[in-house]
């Protein structure tokens, strides 16, 4: 397996400072470059006992050319709480080309109310890891000095045309990114975020390692069940 300057294993909490001693979420993600082809894999886990949350869920990506560059072939996410358990897998056929989504809902028949989709839009779209890689490859090969990235995303349910934007940094030291959902379809109808989605401020920060740029947190603020929150992901390196 070569590895290549993005590829590594990262681990992650997730902390409310509504309960800032409670670890809400916890995962693992890993980069993986084999020649031509990147494969990208987050597993995660969040539980909650106020609000109610049990949820566990897998994201798997896989496509062509450099990670951070090339183009997503497929991507699938399987998530599980305990009421349902739904599997989605999107395929790329050609460039420029719109995706396939196939879906897998437990039990049959269950519904999840979501916003419309437009599907003429689901067009030069990527999914969410690789998106993830480009920011990283972006902020890699600029020394730091820049994270600025716009792409559509898809993950078979929603579709956002994200921003991310260069904040603040630290000569070859730190760099701070804004992200920003300019549009999003498909969100879910009882999502607590659905008045906040897009005036929530997301800053993802990254620190230059030696000769690595590696993400250290996100943090979301914003108003959530009513509190003024700040939900802060920190990201850990697991093979250096």
């Amino acid at each position: 397996m070569a590895s290549g300057p993005l590829a590594g294993r990262y681990g992650f909490e997730v902390r409310w400072s509504v309960f800032p001693d409670l670890i809400l979420g916890q995962g693992e993600a890993k980069f993986s470059q084999l020649d031509e082809t990147y494969e990208l894999r987050m597993d995660a886990s969040a539980k909650l006992a106020v609000p109610s949350i049990n949820w566990k869920g897998s994201f798997a990506a896989r496509g062509e050319g450099r990670m951070g560059e090339g183009r997503p072939l497929r991507f699938e996410r399987r998530s599980t709480r305990p009421e349902i358990e739904t599997a989605v897998v999107v395929q790329w056929s050609g460039e420029g080309e719109p995706p396939t989504t196939d879906t897998y809902v437990w039990p049959a028949g269950y519904t999840v109310r979501r916003d419309p989709v437009d599907p003429s839009q689901i067009t030069d779209v990527v999914d969410p890891l690789t998106f993830m890689a480009t920011i990283l490859r972006r902020v890699e090969r600029t020394n730091g000095q820049s994270c600025d990235v716009t792409m559509n995303t898809w993950d078979g349910s929603r579709l956002a045309r994200i921003s991310i934007q260069t904040a603040e940094t630290v000569l070859a030291a730190r760099t701070d990114c804004r992200v920003v959902y300019e549009d999003i379809q498909g969100l879910r109808a009882d999502s607590p975020w659905r008045a906040e989605e897009q005036r929530t401020t997301r800053i993802l920060r990254f620190v230059r390692k030696g000769l690595r740029w590696e993400p250290q947190f996100l943090r979301i603020e914003g108003t959530f069940l009513g509190y003024n929150s700040t939900f802060t992901t920190s990201i850990t390196p697991l093979d250096r």
